[in-house]
């Protein structure tokens, strides 16, 4: 449907390519070859033809110096390998090639040999050395888990014999083998590191296979990457005699799943079993010491000389006296405390009698100054517009409003004349 959108239009030639670059980015796929003779080598890429061993077919591959490292030797001519990558064309010379992402020797025998080669070269760069393997917990609860979602032997082994602990697992389903297993692998680990990183373990497992169906297992990416994981890694790859990259580069290898597995649910296992030895222990232990503090003491009531009985005697009459005493002066203390305390009452209602009177003095000394007394006496209050009381006329000027206040309500009068003195006319308004 999109191509017909485009059909009427007129492409330069670059736009063209580009066009159909786009539409060629989805065929990433998997191309079995022979190695052609010639193989042009540049600091950062290298062109080579794969040809077809049955019509000598054959089609350009361009690859970058990482695609090509994930072979773990050198390319060859007459070399059988699988090329992972996609279609392109090459604005320059409009060829078609498939851009590489990745290389895979074919056969036993060249797999065998680039695991060795890729194993030195992995291990001179220090990424087996034990001192840079991550601890494990002894008691492990949260477990991430990447395998196969369709081969189940794995999957099922491993959460078997992890018993009934109250494990936590959070499943990364993977390939395993084949086209891009190696990708998906490696996203696993990087998305649990990220998205749980509170798990204590990262377990990666598969069942056994051939070196071709292992293959996945002994790339420089996947080894790098379980390498650069915050969390521990265990291999549990294949059966007892598999041994994988992954096997190296992993925190703990384990021969396979089910003893994976174990490995995590033993120690709690083992601690159950502690627990309850330990319990009988201690209550062993417990009524033993009971028994024999028991039999003492039956003993000694038994065996108690009456001297001893007597010297025991005395002391208590020894203390007694001294107690009686102590406890005849705390009498005598006690009856003091209550006098001083009732002395204390009385003088505070003293106190408080003497105030009230004076409040009392200080109440009707203000109630004979209250300006309201004044006012029904006759008196009035004038004030003017700002409400301050008018004490002197020279404070006030023609024209002027003020409020005079009487006994019962009040006026508003404006100033028609001031005199020193008395204020003769005034306009109620």
């Amino acid at each position: 449907m999109e191509y017909a959108k485009n059909i009427d239009k007129i492409f330069s030639v670059s736009e063209y390519i580009e066009f159909l670059n786009e539409y060629l980015k989805p065929t990433e796929c998997v191309v079995q070859g022979e190695v052609g003779e010639k193989i042009s080598k540049y600091p950062n890429f290298s062109f080579f033809n794969l040809i077809d061993t049955k019509d000598k077919s054959s089609i350009q591959c361009f690859a970058t110096v990482s695609a090509l490292r994930t072979l773990g030797g050198e390319l060859a001519p007459g070399m059988e390998i699988r090329v992972e990558g996609r279609a392109s064309v090459f604005k320059k010379n409009g060829g078609l090639n498939i851009q590489v992402s990745r290389i895979i020797p074919v056969g036993e025998g060249a797999l065998k040999k680039q695991f060795e080669l890729l194993r030195k070269k992995l291990s001179e760069e220090g990424y087996f050395d034990i001192e840079r393997k991550k601890k494990i917990p002894r008691f492990v609860s949260a477990i991430g888990l990447i395998t196969s979602k369709v081969g189940r032997g794995a999957k099922k082994d491993f959460e078997i014999n992890l018993g009934s602990f109250g494990f936590k697992i959070v499943f990364f389903p993977s390939k395993v083998e084949g086209v891009f297993a190696v990708k998906e692998l490696v996203s696993g680990i990087e998305y649990l590191n990220k998205e749980y990183p509170m798990l204590q373990v990262i377990v990666i497992t598969r069942g056994g296979g051939s070196w071709e169906s292992l293959q996945a297992f002994n790339s420089e990416e996947l080894v790098k990457a379980v390498a650069a994981s915050k969390i521990p890694v265990i291999s549990a790859i294949g059966h007892e005699d598999d041994v994988t990259l992954v096997d190296y580069v992993a925190d703990i290898r384990a021969s396979t799943p089910t003893h994976a597995a174990r490995m995590l649910s033993e120690p709690w296992a083992r601690a159950d079993e502690q627990v309850v030895r330990t319990r009988k222990f201690l209550q062993a232990q417990m009524d033993g010491h009971i028994r024999q503090i028991t039999d003492t003491f039956i003993r000694f009531q038994k065996n108690i000389p009456n001297k001893i009985s007597e010297r025991i005697q005395l002391f208590l009459n020894r203390i007694s006296h001294p107690l009686s005493i102590a406890s005849a002066k705390m009498g005598g203390m006690k009856q003091q405390i209550e006098y001083k305390k009732a002395l204390i009452v009385l003088r505070m209602k003293d106190t408080v009698n003497a105030h009230t009177v004076k409040i009392n003095n200080f109440g009707k000394t203000l109630l004979l100054a209250n300006p309201g007394l004044k006012l029904k006496q006759g008196y009035s209050i004038s004030r003017d517009r700002l409400g301050k009381v008018i004490k002197d006329v020279g404070n006030i000027k023609k024209g002027d409003t003020i409020n005079t206040q009487f006994s019962k309500g009040s006026i508003d009068t404006t100033v028609i004349n001031i005199e020193q003195g008395v204020i003769h006319d005034r306009k109620e308004i």
